[in-house]
């Protein structure tokens, strides 16, 4: 699999050249940054650097990265590509406006308990703990709240 980070971008840079190159501020999110059609773009979702793409939770059985354009310019990758663990990350195909659609509405109809699991697997793997577990904790009030509303 990939190595780290820096695959991902030298990865997405092939596919847009204008990404990784100097001052560059793409950033890269699990697909738990997109809950009920909002983006949360916080620190709790960010794929860090120094992780391993086992720290990206999967939605039926796949990792899913939101990419996009942050706020912090880089004048180097910001991480290590270690040589010898090769990439194997290869576009199938490119999506279209409905395939992308797709995505978006499988991840927007996760239910709660494994919204709350893919957020569990992000803790300590360099991101913001704290973050998540507050996540956490809303996700599971809001669901009860909702069950005792039901009742």
């Amino acid at each position: 699999g990939l190595s780290c980070n820096a695959d991902m971008r030298n990865f997405l840079k092939r596919l847009s050249p204008i990404i990784g190159n100097y001052d560059s501020k793409l950033e890269l999110s699990c697909w738990t940054c997109l809950r009920n059609g909002e983006l949360d773009l916080g620190l709790a979702h960010r794929i860090w650097g120094s992780g391993i793409p086992d720290d990206i939770a999967k939605i039926d059985g796949e990792r899913v990265i939101i990419a996009y354009n942050g706020n912090m310019s880089r004048g180097m990758s910001g991480a290590h590509t270690f040589l010898r663990i090769h990439t194997e990350m290869t576009p199938k195909e490119e999506l279209n406006e409905e395939q992308l659609h797709g995505i978006i509405d499988r991840i927007g109809s996760i239910d709660s308990e494994n919204y709350v699991e893919a957020l569990q697997h992000q803790i300590g793997t360099g991101g913001c703990d704290e973050d998540l577990q507050e996540l956490i904790n809303q996700e599971k009030e809001n669901f009860n709240s909702t069950r005792v509303k039901a009742a």
